[in-house]
């Protein structure tokens, strides 16, 4: 156990009372969101119609249709290869579709070039990946300003307001190979949220995570939740999964079924998680975060030049 591992455990129960903080940005999250926040929410965030994405002969995703309300917790499961991540980063502006329209709040993504693309990215969502991206050179409180550079002016005093709210206030300073993988992942979530976005992206956010770190960020996306924030999530995990208000099961790039739990609230929250002990195959990631794709977590993506390196569109599993 390294001493990064240490100081998790003994800061599990300072982060997850920092995290209520995070009602301090609901009037700027929330004051955009408009609908229900269910299946059939008047104004959809998303409404994506007949969307296909084609890598030579291999459909990665077939004709998916799906709308996503103003406020609604989406996850997104599937075994690997069924579209999942695919249709996460045409979501996320990282990728466009072969065939079919992608509507963001009325905006066709499907038209835009790259350029416009990396402006929607850095202006109207917050990303949170499973192999962290951090900047390895750079703290954490820098790996936040850099979000923030990309965005428009970067703030200190800001980017240091938002690492309290997940817990991570006392790691400022620390740079990510200092830090555990719970620790990097709650940096993550700081970079994805200071920007106001109007959606929140997150491809297997716990996936490297221990159970301790796992309930941590699982009760942050709660509070996002009731903040109004729009949230969708791709999972494995099928207990993280139930979080959501729906579940959208995708099966060779199409969608096979749709799962809406009425019963899901904003406080269900990570008490409906396992407590204790490692999950089967995740550890807490190490330190180690993903050397040079800092950038691309900022709001990049493929053809960002110097700002993208490395965030590839249609990820192997998917193709």
């Amino acid at each position: 156990m390294t001493a990064a591992d240490d100081t998790t455990g003994a800061n599990a129960g300072a982060a997850a009372e920092a995290i209520a903080e995070v009602t301090a940005v609901a009037p700027a999250v929330g004051a955009r969101k408009t609908g229900t926040g269910r299946a059939g929410a008047a104004d959809p965030v998303y409404s994506i119609q007949h969307v296909s994405r084609r890598y030579g002969d291999l459909a990665a995703l077939d004709d998916v249709s799906l709308d996503i309300g103003a406020g609604e917790w989406v996850s997104i499961v599937g075994p690997s290869g069924s579209g999942k991540s695919t249709l996460m980063n045409i979501l996320g502006c990282m990728d466009s579709p072969t065939e079919g329209i992608v509507l963001l709040e009325g905006d066709r993504l499907d038209k835009m070039g790259e350029p416009e693309l990396a402006t929607v990215r850095r202006q109207r969502i917050g990303l949170v990946f499973q192999q962290f991206h951090l900047v390895q050179h750079l703290t954490a409180v820098e790996n936040v300003m850099l979000a923030q550079y990309y965005h428009s002016i970067p703030d200190e005093k800001e980017a240091l307001a938002a690492l309290e709210r997940v817990g991570m206030g006392d790691r400022a300073t620390h740079l990510p190979r200092e830090l555990s993988g719970g620790e990097q992942q709650r940096v993550c979530v700081a970079r994805a949220l200071i920007n106001h976005p109007d959606v929140i992206l997150a491809d297997e956010p716990t996936g490297n995570l221990d159970e301790t770190n796992e309930r941590i960020v699982i009760d942050f996306f709660h509070q996002l939740h009731d903040a109004g924030t729009t949230l969708i999530v791709v999972t494995h995990d099928a207990e993280v999964a139930e979080q959501g208000q729906r579940q959208i099961i995708l099966e060779h790039g199409r969608i096979a079924r749709e799962v809406t739990d009425a019963s899901a609230t904003p406080t269900k929250g990570a008490s409906g998680l396992s407590s204790g002990g490692t999950r089967p195959g995740a550890g807490d990631g190490g330190a180690e975060g993903a050397p040079g794709a800092g950038e691309a977590a900022a709001g990049s993506a493929p053809g960002d030049g110097a700002r993208n390196a490395g965030v590839s569109g249609g990820p192997e599993e998917d193709r």
